[in-house]
């Protein structure tokens, strides 16, 4: 199965679901199956040794990479901030992406000058 990887629709609508790790930061906060939109016409074929792939489209793309070092690094392959106001899993990726900010925010207020 081939999917159109660079959809043709307005890019606020999704196009295909991927399928997401269940040992994933992604998993917390999009599920399993979400729907997303695809405008990419490139994908990742060689994965850096510090990341972990963590969700895939149905024919096997890419479709997001986290690091197995820390929390802080998560990657998507589609374009959440056009979908942010009408899907709740692209609104809770920017919502993750704020808590965890603030979380290194606090933490490097903390430590000693």
């Amino acid at each position: 199965m081939t999917l159109k990887h660079n959809q043709l629709a307005p890019g606020n609508m999704p196009s295909h679901h991927i399928t997401v790790a269940p040992d994933s930061r992604l998993f917390k906060i999009a599920g399993e199956r979400p729907y997303i939109n695809s405008r990419h016409h490139q994908a990742i074929r060689d994965v850096a040794p510090t990341l972990k792939v963590t969700a895939r489209a149905d024919d096997q793309v890419i479709e997001a990479v986290e690091s197995i070092e820390n929390d802080q690094i998560l990657g998507v392959q589609w374009h959440p901030e056009n979908m942010y106001k009408h899907h709740a899993s692209s609104k809770a990726l920017f919502a993750d992406l704020v808590e965890r900010s603030t979380e290194v925010a606090k933490r490097t207020r903390k430590q000693p000058q």
